[in-house]
């Protein structure tokens, strides 16, 4: 900071009862600021709590298995409940990944191939692109697990894409529908992070321990009805977890805005001396 130009620097002087107003204002604007704030943003952790609360409850079959019971012992949904009553009575299947999905690492790129801007993004280990290419070898809706970086990442690709070299995309076989095992993967996301090697720098995970993971396989109108709940859940809660960062985010403009009306006066004019 340039101290010299900041001494120069006028200030608005007001009188001290008007100083004391702006500063009742603005401080209860403050707080109502910050107590709007700190409801929001306990709102937000809340959803994302439930969001992962019914993903887990619709994912998680080992009740309905180790106690050999029906739907009845969970508060599933009606219509996914009379599915499991009447396709799954004894249980869901649980197989090996590699038993029901292809693991296909992707094609390495250069960053002298890489473009700022093309019509395909590349996706790499990280969790956003690593940039743009103008041809693709996935097409959209591919699952996608980071191999190194942010190890065992798992995404959701909805357009055509470049898989790179660190980079798996998992394809499910004809017992398993794309969006589900979307679905299962997230839910596990921690345990894929657990079986990641994170002793060396990048992290790493192997298409092998991928394969090794177990995951329940109801049959596929179950799976359809399961992708059916958590799409539509997914869209309200991205929606309102847009919303209420945007609604904090207008707040503080609205207080800036104000802030900004209340401290700003109109320099005082000097009295002209009257001529004799």
């Amino acid at each position: 900071m340039d101290m010299t130009a900041f001494k120069k620097y006028k200030f608005p002087i007001p009188p001290l009862e008007i100083q004391q107003e702006i500063v009742k204002i603005l401080d209860a604007f403050t707080e109502l600021n910050t107590e709007l704030n700190t409801e929001l943003n306990t709102e937000l952790k809340a959803r994302k709590k439930q969001y992962q609360y019914y993903q887990n409850m619709l994912l998680d079959f080992n009740d309905i298995n180790s106690n050999h019971k029906d739907a009845k012992i969970k508060s599933y949904p009606k219509r996914l409940k009379t599915l499991l009553q009447t396709l799954a009575p004894e249980g869901v299947e649980f197989r090996k990944l590699g038993e029901v999905c292809e693991i296909i690492r992707g094609k390495r790129v250069t960053k002298k191939e890489i473009l700022d801007k093309g019509k395909y993004p590349v996706v790499s280990g990280g969790i956003g692109f690593m940039g743009y290419l103008n041809e693709y070898n996935r097409e959209e809706n591919t699952i996608t697990i980071a191999q190194y970086g942010t190890a065992g990442f798992v995404n959701w690709q909805n357009q055509k894409f470049w898989a790179n070299d660190v980079c798996f995309s998992a394809i499910p076989k004809e017992t398993l529908i794309n969006r589900y095992l979307y679905y299962v993967l997230t839910n596990m996301q921690n345990y894929l992070y657990s079986i990641s090697n994170r002793s060396a720098i990048p992290y790493s995970i192997s298409s092998n321990n991928i394969m090794q993971i177990t995951i329940p396989i109801p049959p596929l109108e179950i799976q359809q009805e399961i992708v059916k709940i958590l799409d539509q859940f997914s869209i309200l809660t991205t929606d309102l977890l847009a919303g209420i960062p945007a609604e904090i985010k207008a707040r503080k403009k609205q207080y800036e805005y104000y802030r900004e009306k209340l401290l700003t006066f109109k320099p005082l004019t000097p009295h002209k001396e009257v001529k004799k």
